[in-house]
């Protein structure tokens, strides 16, 4: 099978999107066009999750189609993380893809061409002050989960055995337990740095996209937390 390249990948999204358009009438292609060329200084992975950010919501592709293309599966990943599913709220669609690093990315490529003001122009104004306040919203969560420069990640040890376990932390999982929120005592965590949480006699790896500590105490912290795959250790 031939790995797909950015051209295949461009020739695909535009067949994909042939006949569809964005909400002021232009062929939607344009929109996907822009956003990866938006994302030509992350390379081509990006930009081929960028030109591909939207078919699998809105084209009848699905995942496994891609990967038959010849898509890579790292493109594929981002381009899941970015994908809204059936009656999940936008907010939770955020929220995921902020937690992807280069999901992150293409969704912030997305959000700007979105809430490019020549595009919004063609709107109804109610229509294009409500999409104004939504992308500015989605705007705020995906730039803070931007990584700290020159912070070097730093895994945290909650797991079993360890002496924080069990009782310095609490943990709620949301999207089958591909993130969630944790709320702990402790000082030294920092945005993109990681927990291992005990799962049974295990520890499941997590990273960290916000973190935020309280006045009082001092000491405790509230965390959005996103799965880490490729990071299952034994504990």
């Amino acid at each position: 099978m031939m790995t797909m390249t950015l051209e295949m990948a461009s020739d695909l999204a535009e067949h994909a999107h042939r006949g569809q358009h964005d909400k002021a009438g232009r062929p939607y292609v344009e929109h996907v066009f822009a956003v990866r060329d938006l994302l030509a200084e992350h390379g081509e992975h990006a930009q081929m999750a960028g030109v591909l950010h939207d078919v699998l919501e809105d084209t009848p592709l699905t995942a496994d189609e891609l990967r038959r293309h010849g898509c890579p599966d790292e493109v594929v990943a981002v381009v899941e993380s970015v994908t809204r599913r059936r009656g999940e709220p936008y907010e939770e669609t955020i929220h995921r893809a902020a937690a992807h690093p280069l999901g992150r990315l293409v969704k912030l490529a997305d959000n700007a061409h979105n809430s490019d003001e020549d595009r919004l122009a063609a709107l109804p104004a109610e229509q294009a002050e409500r999409l104004r306040d939504k992308y500015a919203r989605a705007r705020e969560v995906l730039e803070d989960a931007a990584p700290i420069p020159g912070h070097d990640p730093v895994t945290h040890d909650y797991g079993p055995g360890n002496r924080h376990w069990g009782h310095d932390y609490s943990f709620t999982p949301a999207d089958g337990g591909h993130r969630g929120s944790a709320t702990g005592w402790g000082r030294g965590i920092h945005k993109g740095d990681y927990l291992l949480l005990a799962n049974g006699d295990r520890a499941t790896r997590y990273r960290v996209v916000t973190i935020r500590y309280y006045t009082d105490p001092s000491d405790m912290w509230q965390a959005q937390l996103a799965f880490a795959p490729r990071e299952r250790v034994q504990a």
